[in-house]
């Protein structure tokens, strides 16, 4: 699987975060089942929820959450992930070997 179809089947490529060792990649946290009931319980973790307000809840990211969403029915969308995270290791690596030398 090429990383442009991996791509087109997971609906997007993955974040990288800052703070954070690794990879993202997330849905809106109203998809989230156990999430969106909790954010109803004042006093909960997930009443203030953040991936609820602000940016996240703008046109733009709603989209990428719904193609994001609709990439986990594809019977391929393990081995699109795994051609993901194996591409994002190769490069990071590469650049990580280059600014060491």
């Amino acid at each position: 699987m090429t990383v442009e179809e991996a791509r087109a089947i997971i609906g997007t490529d993955l974040g990288e975060p800052r703070k954070m060792p690794g990879f993202s990649w997330g849905i809106s946290a109203y998809d989230c089942i156990t999430g969106s009931k909790l954010h109803e319980i004042k006093g909960s973790v997930c009443h203030k929820c953040y991936a609820m307000r602000g940016n996240y809840t703008f046109t733009h990211m709603i989209g990428a959450y719904e193609r994001r969403l609709q990439g986990m029915n594809n019977p391929l969308w393990v081995e699109a992930m795994v051609t993901l995270i194996l591409n994002k290791q190769r490069i990071k690596k590469k650049y990580v070997q280059r600014k060491s030398q």
